[in-house]
């Protein structure tokens, strides 16, 4: 907002009742911004310095029709420089500047409310500025309004935030030192594990009763022998009959016996197992949740450190997604991860999140996706989307100004801005200027 100086609102006051040209506004003064008021007053040598400091000037050559100054600045009420300004103070509303080429064009430029621009020309411009005034405010107000409830749901994104962030604080040291742990525990399960795993070797050729084989052998050599026994005399052969009993008595024996050590030898064998089988059940489990601490430990951190912008607000969109459809093509962008073009079936990939694009003052006004698939002949392609002020999420537009370069417009509560006062609450009587893109 202008701070309007008595000399400054004498002069606003006088331009605003200008009529054509017959005005007393001095002829050196008209078209002079309120900014520059003060270097167009006449001095004591009747000198002007052009605003870019290139010379000196005499003073009646100000708005004389003829440009003598190379940033033509000395022309600012006629269309004599090609780059002269010439400021409308349309006063009661807002004050503009247009290019002094649109002066006496014979056309009432719509920035100059006041007509004052058609000062000498045969074109009968109305003041509209007390109408444009009254429809700015209104705009300015649904403005207000909507910043305010925008504000307003801006300031719940934010308090989630620094809930999260605490939570943060305490969440990534206690997983940090519990995946430690974990760590040294599946250590342990392991070792333990290898010991079992020995064991086992041991047990299992045990469980099988091999050396019955021996006494089998030796009783079938035995019964190999009756014909040779039947040969013998009959004491011979009752010593003999004697050996083969007792042989078979022991082999009954041995094999009751080592029979009963090999089932010992099988069960111990198969409770190693069970305990095996049981360790690996609890380092797999260990090892997949060491695997989930430490994805969880990474989101977390990229949370922490990532730039959600100012306070870190658009925390709060992170990864959603939204749609636009336009026409036949329908476009979709998922925050800080990438956007897409479909038709149909068919799927364009419009880039990846690269980084925050908005000026070197306002940085976050601005996400840029890039490296999508290329154009035919052509670049590839990308998407600038523009955040401004909504009370809700969503899609706004999209255009192509240039090839294969998009253009979104979202409105978010993240973007809006707190303000007190509404612009159309203003004093009355006050000077803005409009704004030069």
């Amino acid at each position: 907002m202008k701070i309007i100086t008595p000399a400054i609102a004498c002069f606003v006051l006088v331009g605003g009742s200008l009529a054509k040209g017959k005005s007393s506004i001095p002829r050196h003064l008209r078209g002079v911004a309120p900014d520059h008021l003060k270097a167009y007053e006449s001095t004591n040598d009747l000198r002007f310095l052009c605003l870019d400091g290139s010379k000196h000037i005499p003073h009646a050559a100000v708005n004389d029709d003829y440009c003598d100054c190379s940033d033509g600045s000395d022309e600012p009420g006629t269309s004599a420089c090609s780059n002269g300004r010439f400021y409308c103070i349309n006063q009661g509303h807002v004050g503009a500047s247009i290019p002094s080429s649109r002066v006496n064009d014979g056309i009432c430029d719509e920035d100059c409310c006041d007509g004052t621009d058609e000062y000498a020309s045969s074109a009968s411009c109305p003041n509209t500025c007390s109408q444009q005034a009254r429809i700015a405010a209104e705009h300015q107000k649904k403005e207000f309004e909507l910043n305010s409830e925008g504000a307003r749901i801006k300031a719940v994104y934010l308090s989630e935030r620094a809930s999260k962030v605490a939570h943060r604080q305490i969440e990534i040291p206690q997983l940090e030192e519990g995946i430690k742990e974990s760590k040294a525990a599946v250590e342990t399960l392991k070792a333990q594990l290898e010991q079992l795993e020995a064991a086992l070797k041991e047990y299992e050729p045990l469980a099988q009763p091999d050396s019955l084989n021996s006494c089998h052998e030796k009783l079938q050599q035995l019964l190999g022998s009756i014909e040779f026994v039947e040969k013998q005399d009959a004491e011979s052969r009752a010593k003999h009959l004697e050996k083969i009993f007792e042989t078979k008595r022991q082999v009954l024996l041995d094999t009751e016996l080592q029979e009963g050590h090999a089932e010992l030898n099988r069960q111990k064998s198969i409770d190693i197992q069970n305990e095996v089988h049981q360790l690996k059940g609890q380092v797999r489990a260990a090892e997949d949740k060491i695997r989930t601490d430490e994805n969880t430990l990474r989101e977390l951190k990229r949370l922490d450190e990532f730039d959600f912008g100012s306070e870190g607000v658009f925390e709060a969109l992170d990864k959603q997604c939204f749609s636009y459809t336009a026409t036949e093509y329908t476009y979709e962008f998922c925050l800080f991860n990438k956007a897409s073009q479909k038709k149909g079936g068919a799927t364009t990939n419009l880039g990846s999140f690269s980084r925050w694009a908005g000026t070197e003052h306002h940085p976050y006004t601005q996400l840029k996706f890039e490296n999508g698939e290329q154009c035919w002949n052509g670049p590839n392609r990308s998407l600038q989307v523009n955040l401004e002020c909504g009370t809700e999420n969503k899609i706004d537009s999209v255009a192509e100004p240039n090839k294969c370069e998009y253009v979104m417009r979202f409105r978010t509560p993240a973007a809006c801005k707190h303000e007190s006062v509404p612009h159309h609450n203003l004093p009355s009587g006050g000077s803005r200027k409009r704004e030069e893109l």
